[in-house]
């Protein structure tokens, strides 16, 4: 997790549908979150690169880079192996929700997404990722003063 803002935090939202993306990052903006916006998953990482963010809300079905391959590409990089990723798709297939999460999505949501949902969703994954995120770090406190 990156270092606490004024707001609940940063989430990028990725999506090629731009009414359906700009509805979500609406939702989560009046809920006081940061947000950024990409429509493909080469965009997304190019975002990576140069933003830091918290937490993704990936669209499953992206032409090209799916999201899918984003998760893949992501969780071999250090600086987001433990960022969290929740995946969305419009299949619902049992067998899209096991693809996604073994290629390590941490949820799963079908559309047509509540965006109450979303929202309490996303609170409830950076909630769990900054206690997780205290431990460590002053765990590896105790142990530099050693």
């Amino acid at each position: 997790m990156t270092e606490p803002r004024d707001t609940a935090g940063r989430v990028l939202v990725v999506d090629d549908t731009g009414d359906l993306r700009r509805l979500i990052a609406l939702a989560l903006r009046r809920d006081g979150f940061d947000v950024l916006e990409a429509g493909s998953g080469e965009a997304a990482m190019e975002i990576l690169e140069t933003q830091p963010v918290d937490i993704m809300v990936l669209d499953m079905g992206l032409p090209a880079m799916s999201g899918v391959d984003v998760v893949r590409a992501l969780r071999v990089r250090p600086e987001t192996i433990t960022l969290p990723i929740l995946l969305m798709t419009g299949s619902g297939t049992s067998q899209n929700l096991i693809e996604g999460l073994d290629a390590g999505a941490d949820d799963f949501l079908a559309k047509p997404v509540r965006l109450d949902e979303l929202v309490a969703r996303v609170r409830a994954h950076l909630r769990s990722h900054g206690v997780w995120s205290r431990l460590v770090a002053d765990e590896l406190r105790i142990r530099a003063s050693v």
